[in-house]
């Protein structure tokens, strides 16, 4: 959601992030989607709590009916946004929380391998 395509004349969802919620709150609804990856950036010039800024969003959903969420925190314990808090809040609602982007990636793909065969969608 940073790319140029996503940004021109709007902020980067790591300072206003409407446009990333938004999205995020589509695939919730979409029956078809088995995961969901997300990364939050912390640091001077992000929002002050993007995962409060999802948290009202992810709370609506039924956790029965909808995608896995995983989550990358791109920051330090030295950012304003303190990395511990913002995965705690994350977790709490039922955000699996990598510890790299790498990981996050990989966790991904297996979930969605996995629903993908249950679901016969790899026959």
């Amino acid at each position: 959601m940073g790319d140029d395509d996503f940004t021109r004349g709007r902020p980067h969802p790591m300072i206003d992030p409407t446009q990333r919620n938004q999205r995020i709150q589509a695939e919730l609804n979409d029956p078809t989607c088995a995961v969901v990856l997300f990364d939050l950036v912390l640091g001077y010039g992000a929002a002050m709590d993007p995962a409060q800024d999802l948290i009202d969003i992810l709370n609506r959903r039924d956790p029965k009916n909808t995608p896995i969420l995983i989550a990358h925190i791109c920051g330090t314990e030295a950012d304003p946004q303190i990395r511990s808090h913002q995965i705690n809040a994350l977790r709490q609602c039922g955000v699996l929380v990598a510890e790299c982007n790498a990981q996050a990636a990989i966790w991904a793909s297996q979930i969605a391998l996995i629903q993908a065969a249950k679901s016969g969608a790899t026959q």
